[in-house]
């Protein structure tokens, strides 16, 4: 009769696990439900982000000023020497490609001292516009 009992204790006790691990297999569904539907909000507002920095950035680049003058002329200069972004000039180089020489020169400093961490002497947008036309 010990045996029996035994045998009875054993599966009630083997139920009672069968119902634990069921539980929390349901309890990790759920979970992992939840961490993949957060991941995709996630992924989702960063894209958004993105974008919006994007959108913001260039804006800022069609904006009257100085260096959007500058980066507008290198972008017309790429654009007739087969996307070189190399503004070259000699001494008897015209006046407006010695400035854009000297330009290119100037920001292509700036843009190592940013990428030391020296962020006074370019803005984000800048290098961004650089960036997107492989200027570095």
């Amino acid at each position: 009769m010990e045996s029996a009992t035994t045998f009875e204790d054993t599966k009630e006790r083997f139920k009672r696990i069968e119902a634990e691990l069921n539980q929390a297999q349901a309890n990790f569904d759920q979970v992992e439900l939840q961490y993949i539907a957060a991941k995709n909000a996630r992924d989702l507002a960063a894209e958004r982000h993105r974008r919006s920095k994007e959108e913001f950035m260039e804006r800022q680049l069609c904006r009257p000023g100085r260096w959007n003058d500058n980066y507008r002329k290198l972008l017309k200069w790429k654009e007739e020497h087969d996307g070189d972004t190399m503004v070259t000039c000699t001494k008897d180089s015209p006046e407006d490609v010695k400035k854009l020489n000297t330009w290119v020169l100037r920001n292509r400093c700036y843009y190592r001292y940013y990428n030391n961490g020296d962020k006074r002497h370019i803005k984000e947008y800048q290098i961004y516009g650089l960036t997107e036309i492989g200027f570095v």
